[in-house]
């Protein structure tokens, strides 16, 4: 049987058409609704009302842009046609046009002022526009109006009196949120600012300490506090050592929305047998932080001054910006650049150390979800990076180039124990012959690198970790291929 030519459809087909259209927008079948309302428009073109019906079931399937047009052509055929409005505020609302929105809210409130969802996406738009005054007295004109909107619409206020400094009326409305559903995403989300109510509300600590001491077994002793190897001094020996370790920060500015401190950092390794690679390094640095509830921006500075064996062995400066972005309350981007300057000093052990003084560009991007209470974090990290050194042959030895993956998993498990797991690999490609190998090869390096770490907090302030990393530096120039097992047992404390 040839299929119908709907385009030459008799209008008296024209109510069969519109009433399938208008039962499956009942049923919420919307893409049915448009081939119908389609339809419709084929035999009876510019018909008011079938035309305002396909812009809703456009929406509806989020066909935004088509919605747009048709809704705007349903106002120029009848600008006296009410009902409009408030669909076509809604879509102007997804497509991010603001102001737009908020005209079409406006018609639609005075055509009905007892219209809850008129006043809930007000307060949307608003909250969009991050006008929190506004926003806040328009949700809680709709729940007035509805209180089935409560759940979110006492949220949204809440975080708009929250943004304001109204603290108490904050309380209150995350408070009722809470309680009309404690089990749903948006109850925790306000249990989240409850917390930093509560948190604001003591007299805010300027200062902290951390201390930390460690015992340590080290089947290849080669790094310096935080893993930077060793020129030549892969010492290709196991040995046990005690770390000690103290943090002091003290916060010169802290406000809503900005943050100014400064911290200095003490480490020490003290070896049992070989003493030579006994390492202290002091860390001094100031950091700048910037936050607004769609960002957040860290800017910190820092200098290093690290001794091996009792003898100077390397200063640096360091710049490290990074952006976190949030997508909501379990997801965040992060955006990293560092610059380094390293001026490395020659020793009695390492009499080319300074061969190695550069300066190194690093970008990265981080993503990171937070799932659920046992699943408390699962983080992806991509970085590159790139060394510049000295133009001498030696000096040559260390300019390269990196590329790193890195991934982090945290876990929440029985009996209060946190178990965290963390891996990377990191291939870097030097750009000069070697003069470590025979051959002049140009090196190249496959670092792996896994820790699995357990932990147990107690009474809020110490922790206590066991810790294994397995190191992994696979490497075309034999000197520097190695393999090494770190075995921790670690105590901290926080004052």
């Amino acid at each position: 049987m040839a299929e119908e030519d709907q385009s030459s459809a008799p209008s008296s087909l024209y109510d069969l058409f519109f009433t399938k259209a208008l039962f499956h927008i009942n049923q919420k079948k919307y893409q049915e609704a448009v081939e119908e309302l389609q339809r419709v428009l084929s035999a009876k073109p510019n018909d008011l009302d079938a035309s305002y019906y396909l812009g809703v079931a456009l929406s509806r399937v989020g066909r935004n842009k088509e919605a747009e047009e048709v809704l705007q052509k349903v106002t120029t055929m009848d600008p006296h046609f009410e009902k409009v409005h408030d669909d076509f505020g809604v879509v102007e609302y997804d497509l991010g046009k603001y102001p737009e929105a908020l005209r079409e809210f406006g018609f639609a409130e005075k055509a009905d002022p007892n219209d809850a969802l008129i006043y809930y996406y007000q307060g949307l738009t608003y909250h969009q526009m991050k006008d929190y005054e506004r926003s806040s007295s328009q949700f809680l004109r709709a729940v007035a109006l509805a209180p089935e909107l409560g759940l979110t619409a006492h949220y949204y206020a809440g975080v708009g009196y929250y943004r304001r400094g109204i603290l108490l009326e904050a309380k209150n409305e995350f408070a009722e949120a809470v309680r009309i559903d404690p089990a749903s995403p948006v109850a925790q989300s306000a249990r989240e600012f409850l917390t930093q109510l509560e948190i604001s509300e003591k007299k805010p600590k300027r200062w902290d300490l951390t201390i930390s001491t460690a015992y340590q077994y080290d089947s290849n002793v080669i790094l310096l506090a935080g893993g930077s190897a060793l020129p030549a001094g892969i010492s290709r020996q196991g040995d046990s050592r005690f770390l000690f370790n103290v943090r002091v920060g003290y916060r010169f500015l802290e406000t809503q929305d900005w943050s100014l401190g400064a911290a200095y950092s003490l480490y020490q390794s003290l070896h049992i047998d070989l003493h030579s690679f006994n390492v202290q390094n002091h860390e001094a640095g100031v950091y700048f932080l910037y936050r607004q509830p769609w960002m957040q921006l860290r800017i910190p500075y820092e200098f290093n001054y690290a001794l091996v064996g009792g003898d100077t062995y390397l200063l640096s400066n360091a710049v490290t910006p990074t952006l976190t972005i949030p997508e909501s309350s379990r997801t965040f981007t992060e955006l990293q650049y560092s610059f380094t300057s390293n001026d490395f000093v020659n020793t009695p052990q390492f009499s080319n150390n300074n061969d190695r003084d550069g300066v190194n560009n690093r970008a990265g991007i981080a993503q990171s979800v937070v799932l659920n209470k046992t699943v408390r974090l699962l983080r992806i990290l991509f970085d590159y990076d790139r060394e510049f050194t000295g133009s001498s042959a030696t000096q040559d030895d260390w300019a390269y180039q990196g590329f790193k993956i890195t991934g982090d998993m945290g876990l929440s498990i029985p009996m209060g124990l946190k178990l965290s797991f963390e891996g990377y690999y990191y291939l870097q490609n030097y750009d000069n012959p070697n003069t470590y190998s025979p051959s002049l090869e140009k090196r190249t390096d496959h670092i792996q690198a896994y820790t699995v770490t357990v932990s147990k907090t107690f009474d809020k302030w110490a922790t206590l970790s066991l810790q294994y990393l397995y190191d992994r530096n696979g490497s075309n120039i034999a000197v520097f291929d190695y393999d090494r097992s770190i075995v921790s047992i670690i105590l901290a404390g926080n004052l």
